[in-house]
């Protein structure tokens, strides 16, 4: 059985968004009931009515605003349609609620009154507070963001690569090794160019990947090999150690035969038409495992279904909606969408194998 990547769905706010509706509605809620009982009891005890009825009752829209802009933040979330009508709901509430209370006591108008001038103001104050906290969410759609850092990571991936073959006069190998070391992967290499000398350092080139304390190195999350799109459950395994969102496409004509780094001289197809990294996250492979994408005819095409569920056959596999990122072999990030034909992909992988194709 083949399962489609990605899953139908994941998108959807899920639980998360009932949980923040659940604790929204229970804030508002518990701050009107102490905002209507500080109300009642100084009228039960012959005094005049306090704003502080109001306040109390109107910072529960406000910190309800303020609950929902930071957990949806930490989950990488932002205010679509239907949590904007919420919260303007929640607002329409409160000031109904409020203006009731003015005008609970018809036998002191002029009291009334007065509160309605200040419940006015303040129903202002709070609006303009509550929008405050909220428009900012909905300036950039979520993908939108997540889309450029991933651009960014490869990038700087790309200029990487390049900063070792100015080093080196070749890219490096996909599996470096020195001596009589285990392999290592060719981005534990990278990692001084990519600013993470400290995990470079950490890594034991004497023991192999998947042994302590490579292991636990691998719990450590770089966002560099990270990409925001990808659900959170879906960044690492049930070790605790996290995938990379990048690989190299290794194979036949590759930039990376049998796993070696060729010269940019050597890259007859062009460096603008041959992919040097790109998006891997449905092949679910640890940032420090020494294993990349094998280019084959069976696995040619983009977000390919995969034979279990978040997992991908494709050459490239993203979760961002429509293709994949790539870095090409002259360090420009491109997306490759899911609907290119697969003999202009088999060319874009290739360095070596004068195919030609028109742009993609």
């Amino acid at each position: 059985m083949l399962y489609p990547f990605p899953p139908d769905g994941f998108f959807d706010f899920g639980r998360t968004y009932w949980r923040v509706v659940g604790i929204t509605i229970g804030l508002v809620c518990v701050c009107h009931v102490l905002g209507a009982l500080w109300y009642f009891i100084r009228r039960a005890l012959g005094r005049r009515s306090s704003k502080w009825s109001f306040l109390i009752s109107g910072s529960g829209v406000i910190i309800s605003a303020l609950l929902i802009r930071l957990l949806l933040a930490n989950q990488d979330k932002a205010f679509g349609s239907l949590e904007l009508l919420f919260w303007a709901a929640m607002c329409g509430i409160a000031v109904l609620f409020d203006s009731a209370w003015a005008l609970s006591f018809p036998n002191q108008a002029i009291e009334s009154r007065k509160m309605e001038v200040s419940h006015g103001l303040m129903i202002v104050a709070i609006l303009g507070t509550t929008s405050a906290l909220l428009l900012p969410s909905l300036s950039t759609p979520p993908e939108v963001r997540f889309r450029f850092d991933c651009k960014n990571n490869l990038k700087q991936i790309g200029l990487a690569m390049h900063d070792w073959h100015d080093e080196h006069h070749r890219f490096p190998d996909t599996r470096t090794q020195e001596r009589d070391e285990p392999e290592c992967s060719w981005r534990i290499g990278l990692l001084p160019s990519l600013e993470h000398r400290a995990e470079y350092k950490n890594y034991d080139r004497s023991r192999t990947w998947n042994d302590l304390p490579n292991s636990k190195l691998a719990q450590r999350q770089l966002d560099v090999f990270s990409c925001r799109s990808v659900p959170e459950a879906q960044r690492r395994n049930e070790n605790g150690e996290f995938y990379t969102a990048y690989a190299t496409l290794i194979g036949p004509n590759t930039v990376f035969p049998d796993g070696e780094g060729l010269a940019l001289r050597q890259i007859s197809d062009g460096t603008s038409n041959t992919i040097l990294v790109s998006e891997a996250c449905g092949q679910q492979i640890l940032w420090t495992e020494p294993r990349d994408i094998e280019v084959s005819p069976k696995n040619i095409g983009v977000n390919l279904p995969g034979e279990r569920k978040f997992h991908s056959s494709g050459t490239l596999s993203s979760y961002h909606s429509g293709g994949a990122f790539a870095v090409l072999a002259d360090g420009a990030v491109r997306f490759v969408s899911n609907e290119i034909d697969p003999q202009v992909l088999r060319a874009i992988t290739s360095a070596t194998g004068g195919e030609e194709h028109n742009d993609f």
